[in-house]
Parts: C-alpha cells; structure tokens; sequence
C-alpha cells in the first residue's frame, strides 16, 4: 500500500490511538532496530479492536556500498500492519530493548504527521547518524512526549537518542508549526504499507 493509502487509511480512523510502543532489536546479525505498536481502532458498532504495526528504517535495497558511506542512498522507511503481533517479526529472534505504555494514548494521526516530516527532513540513509536507531529514537521521543509514556521495560541509551542532532532539530522544529497536507511528490512513496493477513 502506497504512503497516500496509508494516510488515507489513517484519515478513516479518526478514533485511532496508539497504547503501546515497543523497540526492538535483532538478535542475530547485524543489529538492525525497529518499532512495533499497538493501535487501537473504535469499530462501528462502539467495540474495540487492536492492530499492530512495525516500523523500519533500512537503506535501499540497491544502494550500493559507496553510497552507503556517503551517505547518498535514499532511505527506505516502511511500515508493516498485521492483526497480530507475532508475524510482524517473521520468525526472526529479537530482543526488546523498550516497552512503554502511553497513559495518554497519542492519536494515530500524530504518527502520520511526523512520519511525513521524517521522511522530508531525513531523506537519506547514513550509516553512522541517520541510520534504523535514529528512526527509532526520534519517533519515540515524540510519541513519548505526548503520549505521556510510562517505560515498564527500559529506557532508551543516551547515544541513540543524540544520534543526527542537525536532523532531529529540523524534525523538532517542524513539528511544531506542522499542518498536514495529502502528498503528491513521487519521492514521499518510499513509505510504504505491507499488510499481512488482516
């Protein structure tokens, strides 16, 4: 599913929140990083139903390992949505590094503001400062601050959550004054939405 649908996925769950953040690590290989939350939707008949949703950051699939060192390869963000939890990880090993509870629920829409700001304000990927950990500390620390998060299993290392200080400020700064507005640039499309078995 193209970023367009998933904004538009969102826009048609206004009543959307996210109550739980998990940060992940791979346990084997290399140390990739990535997210998984918990969203939960009001049905129309005023039920409750929880989804989940996995979020990435990797270099291109074709970048080549020049461009990786200069920095020059395009990011690959996605996101994966499942009706469960386990088949998000593939039946690869991982490791939780951090679990919080939201004890305000963000709403969904905030997630979709600040992925589009992520993607315009960190549009490659560099190894070193921009890489999956950045991804996931930025997302976290703005989740965390609205959301009111309560960590019940770790806490985020000081290193990761300085990692890109030129990009994260200019993500800072637009989340303040940020309005959104529906895409329509081709580069935005590097988001994308693979959905399992709903």
């Amino acid at each position: 599913m193209a970023l367009t649908d998933l904004a538009s996925y969102i826009d048609a769950s206004p009543n959307a929140h996210i109550t739980l953040l998990k940060w992940c690590r791979d346990s084997k290989g290399v140390p990739h990083q990535f997210l998984v939350l918990n969203v939960e939707l009001l049905t129309p008949d005023s039920g409750r139903r929880a989804l989940w949703l996995r979020l990435d950051r990797r270099s291109h699939r074709d970048a080549t390992p020049s461009q990786l060192l200069s920095s020059t390869s395009a990011s690959a963000d996605t996101a994966t949505l499942s009706e469960f939890e386990q088949p998000l990880f593939n039946g690869e090993q991982h490791r939780l590094e951090v679990q919080t509870t939201f004890m305000t629920p963000p709403p969904l829409e905030t997630l979709r503001d600040l992925l589009f700001i992520v993607m315009h304000e960190s549009s490659k990927y560099k190894v070193i400062h921009e890489n999956c950990m950045f991804f996931c500390s930025v997302i976290y620390e703005d989740l965390v601050s609205l959301g009111k998060g309560w960590n019940f299993l770790g806490a985020p290392n000081k290193y990761s959550m300085s990692l890109g200080p030129e990009a994260r400020a200019r993500i800072r700064a637009r989340r303040r004054t940020y309005v959104f507005i529906p895409p329509f640039l081709p580069r935005l499309s590097l988001l994308s939405l693979r959905p399992c078995s709903l």
